[in-house]
């Protein structure tokens, strides 16, 4: 039996983008008959109990955890290395926090990131710049995963790297996990979040990371729509972080304020996606942006820009709802005529669930067997 080693420090987060793409290749590996060695310093125990068997093995490393960040990078990575070499698997894939795997999934583009989000070049002295660079720098891999073609588009400019040696690699969706819901459960989950179940409903669908989602972009955009489609609809964001000043400001001033909510996140997120008429993302950056294809998923209309990856697998007339990222005039204007037009938030969710059947599980373990295997 051929054997795979998948690296992460962290994966205490089932709902993080990074774990939730080491569970598909749990999957795929699984069904290709590997015996699949998952390295880790945190782990979701739970997690662990409902996946571990013959064939799946958890390897805990030893956490410290009053060392610096920095510190318990490299010392994971010196845990990893030395279990690759006693196992000398068939296969090795990093998920960032070790150098020297034969595979390289990227997640997040630090260094676009921080231009984007901050308007600055990342500091060489961060610690997210001294973990991340030198991978692109050293040229240890194989291969590079990117998950969009923004990510692969800046690493091979930013590090000179030969883009045949970088495969876009999408993210997939796996259908089961959003079934859709009977409209008593969508009734019941507005009823309980306090949302009037006859006004159309208007969200920003994300983890948390405000400041990188531009929540301000959102409630301006909001505060630009006229007043009579305004009152008939309801805005909520959802995510576990707190609104950055810039945002609270905006908000503070918004003369819709009274329509707009923060929800935790919640754990019925697929019954949410069905009860919403319109999923808006103006993110600074999202190297993909899972909430996009899951809202596809759940023929949810979809707004959002050229600097989400996930934007990539609109097709058709959602198409016409990417904008450049910076016109807030723009975005409201999306907003509008979508949400005074339920034939073309119809014709929009149509297009929207069959364009993101090319990232079905089922297709992306086919690129996975070419790529990987």
């Amino acid at each position: 039996m051929k054997t795979v080693v998948i690296c992460n420090k962290n994966m205490s987060k089932k709902y993080s983008g990074a774990t939730r793409t080491i569970y598909e290749q749990i999957r795929f590996f699984y069904n290709a008959n590997y015996k699949i060695y998952v390295v880790a310093d945190t782990l979701n125990k739970k997690d662990v109990l409902d996946t571990q068997n013959e064939k799946i093995s958890f390897i805990k490393t030893f956490y410290w955890p009053w060392q610096k960040r920095l510190r318990r990078r490299l010392r994971y990575s010196s845990s990893a290395e030395k279990f690759i070499q006693k196992i000398q698997p068939d296969i090795t894939i990093s998920h960032g926090d070790y150098p020297s795997a034969d595979y390289f999934f990227t997640h997040n583009n630090v260094c676009l990131a921080s231009e984007r989000i901050h308007g600055i070049a990342l500091s060489q002295d961060s610690e997210m710049y001294q973990t991340h660079v030198p991978i692109f720098k050293n040229k240890q891999y194989k291969k590079i995963i990117a998950n969009s073609n923004i990510v692969k588009k800046d690493i091979c400019q930013r590090f000179d790297i030969d883009e045949n040696i970088v495969e876009v690699i999408y993210p997939s969706v796996n259908k089961e996990e959003f079934p859709t819901p009977t409209q008593i459960q969508i009734d019941t989950l507005k009823s309980n979040l306090d949302i009037d179940k006859d006004l159309l409903l208007v969200g920003l669908v994300t983890s948390g990371a405000f400041k990188k989602r531009n929540l301000k972009q959102y409630f301006d955009a909001i505060d630009l729509l006229p007043k009579e489609l305004a009152e008939k609809c309801y805005f909520i964001f959802v995510g576990k972080d707190t609104v950055y000043p810039e945002a609270a400001a905006s908000l503070q001033k918004n003369k819709y304020k009274h329509l707009i909510k923060h929800i935790p996140i919640i754990d019925e997120v697929s019954v949410l996606f069905y009860a919403l008429d319109l999923f808006v993302l103006p993110a600074r950056i999202e190297e993909f942006g899972r909430v996009v294809a899951e809202a596809m998923a759940c023929s949810t209309p979809v707004i959002t820009n050229q600097w989400v990856g996930a934007s990539e697998l609109l097709e058709g007339t959602s198409k016409e709802c990417i904008y450049d990222g910076e016109d807030t005039l723009a975005l409201a204007g999306m907003m509008e005529k979508v949400l005074l037009d339920k034939d073309l938030r119809d014709e929009l969710a149509r297009q929207n669930k069959a364009s993101v059947e090319a990232i079905s599980e089922e297709n992306t373990y086919k690129i996975l067997e070419r790529v990987l295997t």
